[in-house]
C-alpha cells in the first residue's frame, strides 16, 4: 500500500499589473492603439511576467500553522500564488477544512512600485481582499472572469464591516508582519470547498493593479514648461507612447517613465492632475 499523499489544487491567486502587461501597437491602418491587458491575452502576454519582480507574497505566521495542520501546500507562481490540499482516494480533503481561512500577506519589493501603480500612497491605506460572501459584493476579490475593479474598493476603510474583519486579522499579525504591509488576501476555504465533498474545479481569483496615468510635462533647463500632454498618459514597461500636446501635435521627446519626478497637485490646483516632469 502506497503512503504517498495526494494533493489537488484548490485555488490560484492571479495578480496582474497593467504597467507590465499593456502594450502600444499599430492597427491595420497604421494608427497607434493602446492594447490594455485582459484575460483573453493571458497565454501569450505572461510568458515573461513574474509577480515577484514587484511584490512579495507570503502566508501569515498563523496561516503557516494552519497549512501544516490541515495538510495544505502553499506555492508561489509567476502569476501570484496557489494552494493544494491533501485528499483521499475519493478526492475528499483528508482533514476537515470547515472554518479555515488562509491569509496571504502582500508586500511591495520595488522602490518605484507606488510611482507606476495607480494606488493611494497615503501611509494609512491598506488593501484587504476576501472571498467572504458576508462582505459587500463591491469589496470581494474578483474571480478570473470578472471585470477588473478599482483597488480603491479594497481599502480597509471602504466599509465598516470590512474594517472590522481586517481588525480581527490585524490583531493576530506580528509587528514585523505589519511593517510595510501593502495588503492581505483572505481566502475562506468554506467558500470553495464543500464539507465532506470531493474537491471540485480550481477557483481562480484575480487582482488587477492599474498603471498610473499622469500629465507629462516637458521642461526647459530653467524649469519653464516647453510642452505637456493634452491628456494623462499611462506608464508602461512595453511599447512606445508618442506624447502629444493639447493640440494633438507630437512632442518630439521620449515618453515618461516612473524614474521621472512627480509633481503632486496643490489644494488650489483646478484640475488636480498629477504631473510627471521630464527635462529636455
Amino acid at each position: 500500500m502506497s503512503s504517498t499523499i495526494k494533493y489537488v489544487q484548490i485555488f490560484n491567486l492571479n495578480i496582474f499589473h497593467n504597467y507590465f502587461l499593456d502594450t502600444k501597437e499599430k492597427d491595420i491602418d497604421g494608427n497607434e492603439i493602446l492594447v490594455v491587458f485582459d484575460d483573453t491575452q493571458k497565454t501569450g502576454d505572461l510568458v515573461n511576467y513574474n509577480v515577484a519582480d514587484f511584490l512579495h507574497i507570503a502566508p501569515s505566521q498563523d496561516t503557516n500553522r494552519i497549512l501544516a495542520n490541515h495538510k495544505i501546500a502553499f506555492k508561489k507562481t509567476t502569476d501570484g500564488a496557489t494552494c493544494f490540499i491533501s485528499v483521499d482516494q475519493d478526492s475528499k480533503p483528508m482533514i476537515d477544512s470547515t472554518g479555515v481561512t488562509i491569509d496571504l500577506l502582500i508586500y511591495s519589493n520595488d522602490t518605484l512600485f507606488e510611482k507606476y501603480t495607480d494606488i493611494n500612497t497615503s501611509p494609512e491605506d491598506l488593501y484587504f481582499f476576501t472571498n467572504d460572501t458576508t462582505v459587500p459584493v463591491a469589496n470581494r476579490i474578483n474571480i478570473l472572469s470578472d471585470v477588473a475593479t478599482s483597488l480603491d474598493n479594497y481599502t480597509i476603510t471602504a466599509s465598516v464591516d470590512l474594517m472590522n474583519k481586517y481588525q480581527a486579522l490585524s490583531e493576530s499579525l506580528t509587528g514585523s508582519e505589519k511593517r510595510s504591509l501593502l495588503g492581505v488576501v483572505s481566502i475562506k476555504l468554506d467558500e470553495i470547498i464543500e464539507n465532506g465533498q470531493a474537491v471540485g474545479d480550481v477557483t481562480e481569483f484575480k487582482i488587477v493593479l492599474k498603471n498610473r496615468k499622469t500629465i507629462w510635462q516637458y521642461l526647459n533647463d530653467d524649469g519653464s514648461i516647453y510642452a505637456q500632454t493634452g491628456t494623462p498618459q499611462p506608464f508602461m514597461r512595453r511599447g512606445n507612447i508618442i506624447p502629444r500636446d493639447q493640440d494633438d501635435a507630437i512632442i518630439p521627446y521620449r515618453m515618461a517613465t516612473p524614474f521621472d519626478a512627480f509633481k503632486y497637485p496643490e489644494a488650489s490646483d483646478v484640475d488636480q492632475s498629477v504631473k510627471t516632469q521630464i527635462y529636455i
